[in-house]
């Protein structure tokens, strides 16, 4: 059997290991057993570079080539279990339906659970308007606009293009009320995902009314 590792970009797994770190330090419960591999006291101290230097192995998929079952099967079937009197059109025609929820899975032991691709800038920001809102001073009336002139400030002092591309695709304000509404939202988000990586999965369903 041929296999071949396929690399990915390491942004999805760096929110990841960022969103867990959060978890992990803010002393949420977090399934040990599924993250053993992980080495959490490390995830805890490291920065996602080092600590992807030796862990990048648990993100790999496998290409792997189709083979021909051998083992025990129904009479007059191949597995995938195809009967021997189909058509290559018929089997063209009908394989698709019959094995696409199967199919097209990530093999991977840790991989990215997510609905749609990942917009990086937008849980980069997630997260930190999360963070942010425990710290106390934030926690008053007026607080969710205060965060987000935080969260501007750590942008324009980044250098990092990843930071600044935040703040080029973030919407603009519109009033108190508008920034608050869209930070509270960034929190009840980041919360949900914060959840869901918890449980061993990343980001999983987040989105919120």
């Amino acid at each position: 059997m041929a296999e071949k590792i396929k690399k990915k970009s390491r942004q999805p797994y760096r929110l990841w290991f960022e969103f867990l770190k959060t978890a992990l330090n803010f002393g949420m419960k977090v399934d040990r057993d599924f993250y053993k591999s992980w080495h959490l006291n490390q995830v805890k101290t490291l920065t996602f570079d080092k600590w992807f230097k030796t862990h990048s192995h648990l993100f790999d998929d496998y290409e792997m080539d189709i083979e021909i079952f051998k083992g025990k099967r129904r009479a007059n079937t191949i597995l995938v279990e195809i009967p021997k009197n189909y058509s290559v059109h018929k089997i063209q025609k009908e394989i698709g339906s019959r094995v696409s929820k199967y199919i097209n899975q990530p093999n991977a032991k840790f991989a990215i659970k997510s609905k749609q691709p990942l917009r990086i800038s937008a849980f980069d920001y997630m997260l930190w308007s999360w963070q942010l809102k425990q710290l106390p001073k934030y926690n008053k009336r007026g607080g969710l606009a205060e965060i987000w002139g935080a969260l501007d400030k750590k942008v324009l002092a980044s250098r990092s293009q990843t930071l600044k591309s935040v703040k080029v695709k973030r919407r603009r304000l519109q009033g108190e009320e508008f920034k608050a509404i869209t930070i509270s939202k960034n929190i009840r988000k980041a919360d949900r995902i914060l959840k869901n990586v918890c449980k061993g999965q990343f980001p999983g369903e987040y989105s919120v009314s």
